[in-house]
């Protein structure tokens, strides 16, 4: 008689305080009932002496955290060859040690928020909310103060982390839901590819003026179909703090190669940043007005929150007496928004692209990768809290993502494809279901996955050889957003021994509680600086990452350690 394991069923009793087992077939859809009866124990979290000072409760936490945890466990997770940021005041006469002080920085800090981020409605509606929408707004001081027991994860949890140093926010985290019997459902997921075809260029000079920006492209290779229960199931599986998917088997992310190859866009280059100032808007919207031969007048009375009407934008620059960079200009502001930077609004374009696209000849001098990846990772954090029911971003990067990597749930291959990137053009997704039972099926798949299933070097088995950015470890800029990049965590993906990763980046200001309109991290851009990337690579042979025998290969270490600070199942 086969094993349950061999039947393609699951356990989960592992990890979960042996709380019961429940069985999935790959090929039947679970029941609701496998999920709603899964009601762990409830701890009651909440801390005594919420006034405490900021370092008075980073210490109590400390104390909590580290009291069942032996000294040779914590010995493990200290990796000398890095060297992370240590943030917390030292005024005080407490003796902690530097080790002590990297573990639990981050608890100080993530009682902090700030509002100079996307607003994320929750509500399903159309309203145009966009990144950096609220300049010049100071938040409420009470808007700065929580208990730090609303989300932040201090000890063990049921369905969760036992030792909870890596997945601090796991406490407002979809997966700590689906496991105490609140299932979310499926996302809404953006996708502008239905407009896609509402613009072509009929122009040759304005051709060619888009032939040099290495951008043109882009309209050619969005999916046009958008695979919500798959998508759903893997932001799952997202957590902010790694900026990586927690699979069975160990940690997968989105790398700076996986977003060259699949989408052929520039992943070298300046960084994107702007300010989200009052002069900074000012000068964009002068910008505006030029380029779309209108009144400051008139662009005060178009402009809703960093936004012109796409069909205002078009109708301006698109005729045949328009100047051909002025076209251009517009036509890729229009673009960038409705591929890379896909955001809510769906009828609107973003102004806040504007400055990297008024010098044609210097687009593709811009790293248009790294912020498409840094602006993914954001709303990938964003729809991994529980609240959220939405994720914008470059879905068709995700999901063609998922095809290269997981052979499982790919579709019918374009048979026109030339085999060269993008490689988004590699796959044709159809129509899918959209229920909660394909989810289901979705999320069995991956509790049942393993690690022989994946295919960890889809494009070359060395990706970082002859592209040495992509073994770049610091922060990557879209505008105001910074987003930690990590390739250590998943060195398999570039062909080598993963092995116990060093702690995570620790951010200056941090929110991921319940209020998603309130979701911000911002990381000192300064820890890694991208325009000195060739100062932060990763080396070869760093802490025992040499080229791996086979692509599964791990530390002996490696998934005992992750599997105690993680969730290996949904």
């Amino acid at each position: 008689m086969s094993s349950t394991r061999e039947r393609g069923c699951i356990s989960q009793k592992d990890g979960n305080k042996g709380k019961g087992k429940r069985q999935l077939l790959d090929s039947e859809a679970p029941s609701e009932k496998n999920y709603s009866g899964r009601l762990g124990k409830k701890n009651d979290r909440t801390r005594k002496g919420i006034t405490m000072s900021a370092r008075a409760r980073a210490v109590k936490a400390r104390e909590e955290v580290l009291a069942p945890t032996s000294k040779n466990d914590r010995e493990k997770t200290h990796m000398e060859d890095f060297t992370i940021p240590n943030y917390v005041d030292n005024d005080s006469d407490d003796n902690i040690s530097e080790e002590e002080d990297m573990l639990f920085s981050d608890i100080l800090f993530q009682r902090e928020r700030e509002d100079d981020e996307d607003l994320v409605d929750d509500n399903g509606d159309d309203t145009d909310d966009v990144e950096g929408d609220d300049i010049g707004e100071e938040d409420e001081e009470e808007q700065n103060v929580h208990k730090i027991d609303d989300w932040q994860l201090i000890r063990g949890i049921d369905g969760g982390p036992s030792n909870p140093e890596l997945l601090t926010g796991f406490r407002a985290h979809v997966a700590h839901y689906i496991w105490i019997g609140q299932d979310r459902g499926l996302l809404t997921c953006h996708n502008r590819s239905d407009q896609l075809s509402s613009w072509t260029i009929e122009q040759d000079d304005v051709k060619l003026l888009l032939a040099k920006t290495q951008l043109k492209h882009l309209s050619a290779c969005m999916f046009e179909h958008v695979n919500l229960p798959l998508i759903s199931a893997f932001v799952e599986r997202w957590h902010p703090e790694t900026n990586s998917f927690h699979m069975p088997f160990g940690e997968m992310t989105i790398t700076l190669h996986d977003v060259s190859y699949i989408l052929n866009v520039p992943v070298v280059g300046n960084p994107l940043i702007t300010e989200n100032t009052g002069p900074a808007v000012s000068l964009m919207k002068t910008h505006m007005a030029s380029l779309l031969y209108m009144s400051m007048d008139e662009i005060n009375k178009n402009w809703k929150k960093g936004t012109i009407k796409f069909n205002v934008v078009k109708s301006n620059v698109s005729n045949q007496n328009v100047n051909p960079k002025h076209t251009a200009i517009g036509f890729l502001l229009w673009l960038v928004g409705a591929t890379l930077f896909v955001d809510k609004t769906h009828n609107a374009v973003n102004g806040h692209f504007l400055p990297f696209l008024m010098n044609l000849e210097g687009v593709s001098s811009y790293a248009w990768g790294a912020a498409t990846l840094a602006y993914m990772y954001r709303q990938l954090g964003k729809a991994s809290r529980f609240q959220t029911k939405q994720i914008s971003g470059c879905l068709t990067l995700l999901q063609a993502w998922i095809y290269e990597y997981f052979p499982r749930f790919r579709p019918t291959e374009n048979g026109n494809w030339a085999k060269q990137p993008p490689y988004a053009a590699r796959w044709v997704p159809g129509k899918m279901k959209k229920t909660n039972d394909d989810l289901l099926i979705y999320r069995a798949a991956l509790d049942c996955m393993t690690v022989d299933e994946v295919t960890w070097t889809p494009f070359t088995r060395d990706p970082s050889k002859d592209v040495p950015i992509l073994r770049y470890c610091g922060i990557i800029h879209c505008r105001s957003i910074t987003e930690p990049y990590m390739p250590i965590r998943v060195l398999r993906q570039f062909g080598y021994v993963q092995v116990i990763p060093p702690c995570p980046f620790v951010p200056n200001k941090v929110y991921r509680g319940s209020n998603i309109h309130k979701y911000n991290c911002v990381h000192d851009p300064m820890i890694t600086n991208w325009r000195t990337w060739q100062q932060h690579l990763m080396q070869p042979g760093m802490l025992g990452s040499f080229r791996a025998r086979f692509t599964t290969e791990v530390a002996d270490n490696y998934i005992n350690w992750f599997k105690d600070r993680t969730h290996a199942k949904v």
